[in-house]
């Protein structure tokens, strides 16, 4: 008569040979107690779920398997890919809190789900998983930023007050990572690829400059060689397309103004904004404005408003 401990290596054998040599879960159970004379001694463990399965031989191993880990939120995921490519490729800031990258992701996520954005904040930092437009909480938003940009992004943290996310050397980053990147991509030629890289690293170093908003453009900075002033990769590209070096600053300055129009006032834009508002052709400064070639109509009013300001300067 059998012990318990020999009825249960035996049923265990017979389910391995009722699965066949065919069977890819049973040669892996088979190898891991091949070398084991008493299962019970070894300590050997098993799930009742798993043994049931194992038992049934309609189940496979893939079949059986569970995931492991948090699950996955398909749409969060989404939403933060699509907040990090606005980053990269169309924000003009450099500083940031997290709490406004959390707000742009939410909104990011709404609006691919064809939803309403709403303007409540409230709303934006729930943190329900059963939410249809529930992302990434902040503090899991700020390790994915960490994990991706590494010593390219900058979060300072201080008691009482927001992070504030700030990014450094993005074309060392481009050039890295991205460049790599579009390379495996499928789809578009090689000469497609290689324009839109340069475009990515031509960005990059347009958003780093240092450009100052305190005080508008003289009229020596209107003057004074338009290119000196654009970012060298940029030079370099209109260099090798635009042989007057006048419509390569005035074609540069309304290329980075049309980039960062919250972040820079380039001198020719500005001044073609003046000569127009001088000539009272209002309508056609509208026109112009729109189509990047000098800076609002509302712009130029406020320099106005600032030259026509009594000085207040104190000793």
């Amino acid at each position: 008569m059998l012990t318990k401990k020999e009825n249960f290596d035996r049923k265990v054998h017979d389910m391995i040979e009722a699965h066949g040599d065919c069977n890819e879960w049973a040669v892996e159970v088979k190898g891991r107690i091949a070398f084991v004379h008493d299962l019970r001694a070894a300590d050997a463990e098993y799930h009742i779920d798993c043994h049931a399965r194992f038992a049934n031989q309609a189940f496979t191993k893939e079949s059986h398997q569970v995931k492991r880990g948090r699950p996955q939120k398909d749409s969060a995921r989404e939403a933060f890919e699509k907040l990090c490519e606005q980053l990269e490729s169309e924000s003009e800031n450099d500083m940031y809190t997290l709490s406004e990258l959390h707000d742009m992701m939410q909104k990011l996520q709404k609006q691919q789900q064809g939803a309403v954005v709403e303007e409540d904040k409230a709303s934006y930092d729930q943190d329900d998983d059963d939410d249809e437009y529930a992302v990434y909480g902040k503090k899991y938003l700020k390790s994915l930023l960490i994990n991706k940009y590494g010593s390219n992004i900058h979060i300072v943290s201080a008691n009482g007050r927001e992070d504030v996310v700030g990014f450094t050397h993005f074309c060392d980053y481009l050039l890295r990572t991205k460049y790599n990147e579009d390379r495996q991509l499928i789809g578009g030629t090689e000469a497609e690829k290689l324009v839109k890289q340069a475009a990515d690293v031509i960005l990059a170093e347009i958003r780093e400059q240092p450009y100052n908003k305190e005080f508008y453009p003289t009229a020596t900075d209107v003057n004074c060689d338009g290119s000196a002033i654009l970012p060298p990769l940029l030079q370099l590209l209109l260099k090798s397309t635009i042989r007057s070096p006048l419509k390569q600053g005035a074609i540069g300055q309304a290329i980075v103004q049309a980039t960062r129009p919250n972040g820079c006032l380039m001198p020719i834009p500005f001044g073609v904004g003046v000569e127009l508002a001088q000539c009272g052709a209002n309508d056609v400064h509208m026109k112009l404005a729109r189509l990047g070639y000098c800076l609002s109509v509302d712009e130029i009013a406020r320099y106005k408003q600032s030259i026509m300001q009594p000085s207040t300067d104190r000793w």
